[in-house]
């Protein structure tokens, strides 16, 4: 590299990026949805479960819901992201067919 300080400062810039996104993970907020009374065998059961994952998806999130475009955009991609690891973890198919229609309907709206 010919210039040693452009290096130092994209390097720093790289860290500058990363290390919060790291933190994030480490420390990210949990909530423990408990569905073992729910019957996922019908429609109540799995229709009750999402919806209590959505909850908890929104409330984990809560903290990035700002009055900014980019803070709106931070919660509906972590409410999105955080979803989706949740419906993924329960590893069942009602669960994921009814995900997957939600996340078509919210795209056809």
């Amino acid at each position: 590299m010919k210039n040693p300080l452009a290096g130092l400062i994209a390097t720093a810039t790289c860290l500058m990026i990363v290390t919060p996104a790291l933190a994030a993970g480490a420390d990210a907020p949990a909530k423990t949805v408990r569905y073992s009374e729910l019957n996922l065998q019908n429609a109540a059961g799995v229709h009750t479960l999402y919806a209590r994952r959505h909850a908890a998806a929104r409330q984990v999130c809560a903290t990035q819901d700002g009055r900014s475009v980019r803070e709106s955009m931070a919660y509906r991609h972590c409410v999105s992201a955080s979803l989706e690891r949740a419906v993924r973890e329960v590893r069942n198919d009602a669960v994921l067919a009814l995900y997957n229609e939600k996340l078509g309907a919210a795209g056809r709206s």
